[in-house]
């Protein structure tokens, strides 16, 4: 029996919000030059002002001011990514959400805009869904925030069993013929 997690599929949300930030900017320190330790010069005798090093704001020209961007990056493992859709998926079977279709050509006769998930490579049947209002994705291409989001998700046989990986749990539920 596989129950939903809560907490894996938290992570996976904010893993795939960091994914579509951008940048994070900080300035660079006096730690991140790479100069030597070594002072300049003698403290007296040369009739110049005293200086340390040489990785001193002053010396160091561009970075004094400028933001150097990095990117946020946070790790997920990949089992993690399948327990966030299989949860995602059950919840959703659970409270009705989901609706399998045998082909992509039976999307045709149903009138609720919603996420549809497909394994097919028909391109006219996919823009002609879009111009209904669903919003397609294919299997390998889903996203966790949208299933999360989504009022009512339609789901070819074909998607579902990769999905879930498992045929037999898919069959229990009623589909359109």
């Amino acid at each position: 029996m596989f129950y939903s997690r809560v907490d894996i599929l938290s992570k996976v949300v904010r893993w795939e919000m960091d994914k579509r930030r951008w940048y994070i900017a900080n300035i660079k320190s006096r730690s991140d030059s790479k100069y030597s330790n070594r002072k300049l010069y003698e403290q007296k005798g040369t009739g110049l002002a005293r200086h340390s090093t040489k990785s001193v704001p002053q010396f160091r020209g561009g970075y004094k001011y400028s933001a150097i961007k990095k990117i946020k990056t946070t790790k997920v493992n990949k089992r993690y990514i399948e327990i966030a859709i299989k949860s995602v998926l059950i919840e959703c079977i659970k409270n009705n959400k989901v609706l399998f279709v045998n082909k992509l050509i039976d999307v045709r006769n149903l009138i609720m805009p919603c996420l549809l998930i497909h394994a097919s490579n028909e391109i006219k049947q996919i823009t002609y869904a879009t111009k209904i209002g669903f919003g397609c994705l294919h299997w390998s291409k889903v996203d966790i925030l949208l299933l999360v989001k989504a009022d009512q998700l339609i789901i070819t046989r074909l998607a579902g069993s990769k999905l879930l990986n498992n045929t037999n749990y898919i069959k229990q539920y009623k589909s359109i013929k």
